[in-house]
């Protein structure tokens, strides 16, 4: 991938548009209807519609990762199209999202049910089972995601949507792709991390409050001008924009590498697509 910083460049503007979007249909709706989307409901259904923006970003970032190494001969600006190959992967994107976040309210259920057993249950061991729930639920995750973790590149590959086929896929190589998107994951926290420390120290130079990534709000150092605020924000976008892009590619490249060698196409290493 570092052979091509000029499809890396335009990859990055592909989910720098897909930001101005976001936050343009955000600003515009907080002005045509303000009431509405300060409440709890209305900015979950303003980002609700929304999420189909974002997916269709990623699928478009994500098909040119994989044409970049699972058909280096086709050609195009940084090899980004938009065509069916994008409507497909955007199909399998959006199925994926609403299982995990099924996935997720269902694990939040069970964290709720745990809190409020643990109030009327005096003698109810909450650290232990909290913690047993946590673990569990951590390696329902992570194998699911390992199960699923081949349905674009397949999609993209066989050219029909491909969902099911994953599971059956990757039986044979599991625990290998659960070792290897493990690590994936793993790197994609480190990015957002060193993403986060760079866009504190940013915040900090403008006076702005950054969200912390496990919730709430860290207060800015100092009190500066709107303006220097203003330039704040505005500059935060590349920084979300650098962020978004390298950890679309980590996980397509691992994805395209893992299929590529599960299939024994050209029979090369995941780690060789890096």
């Amino acid at each position: 991938m570092a052979r091509r910083p000029g499809a890396l460049a335009l990859w990055m503007g592909c989910v720098g548009l897909a930001i101005v979007v976001f936050i343009g249909a955000v600003y515009a709706a907080s002005l045509s209807a303000p009431q509405i989307v300060r409440t709890g409901g209305g900015a979950i259904l303003v980002l609700g519609a929304l999420i189909p923006v974002g997916l269709y970003a990623g699928s478009v970032v994500t098909a040119a990762v994989y044409r970049t190494l699972l058909r280096p001969g086709d050609k195009g600006l940084g090899f980004v199209r938009l065509g069916p190959d994008e409507l497909r992967l955007f199909a399998v994107s959006l199925i994926l999202f609403v299982a995990f976040f099924a996935l997720f309210f269902t694990v939040l259920v069970g964290g709720v049910a745990i809190f409020e057993l643990a109030k009327l249950r005096p003698d109810f061991h909450a650290p232990q089972v909290t913690a047993g729930y946590a673990i569990v639920t951590t390696i329902v995750f992570l194998l699911a995601f390992t199960k699923a973790s081949l349905a674009l590149p397949m999609t993209f590959v066989e050219k029909r949507i491909r969902v099911l086929g994953s599971w059956n896929l990757t039986s044979p190589a599991f625990l290998r792709l659960l070792a290897t998107f493990t690590l994936v994951l793993i790197l994609i926290v480190v990015v957002a991390a060193l993403m986060f420390a760079v866009q504190y120290g940013l915040n900090e130079l403008t006076g702005l409050p950054t969200r912390a990534p496990w919730g709430g709000t860290l207060p800015a150092g100092h009190h500066t001008s709107k303006g220097i605020q203003t330039l704040g924000r505005i500059a935060s976008v590349p920084v979300s924009m650098v962020q978004m892009t390298l950890e679309l590619v980590i996980l397509a490249a691992a994805q395209a590498g893992a299929y590529r060698a599960i299939a024994g196409n050209l029979g090369e290493d995941v780690a060789q697509v890096f």
